[in-house]
């Protein structure tokens, strides 16, 4: 805000409306920003961390062809 007098608090109050609105805005868009950057790292590091498991099943004939037939019998 620019100094001003007295007689100019009416620009004043504009000037704080002003930067209320904007203050709010950029809350709108951050706080979904931020929370999508906090929920990629989560997935990222749940994701490498089961990534060696399914690695490790396809070392074995059983696992390796897949066991989704019979999860279907069940």
């Amino acid at each position: 805000m620019a100094k001003r007098r007295w007689y100019e608090i009416g620009m004043v109050f504009c000037d704080l409306l002003n930067s209320l609105f904007i203050y709010a805005a950029t809350l709108i868009i951050a706080i979904p920003a931020g929370a999508m950057v906090v929920v990629a790292k989560i997935m990222l590091t749940l994701m490498l961390g089961i990534g060696p498991f399914f690695i490790a099943m396809l070392m074995f004939p059983v696992t390796a062809k897949g066991l989704h037939p019979r999860l279907l019998k069940l």
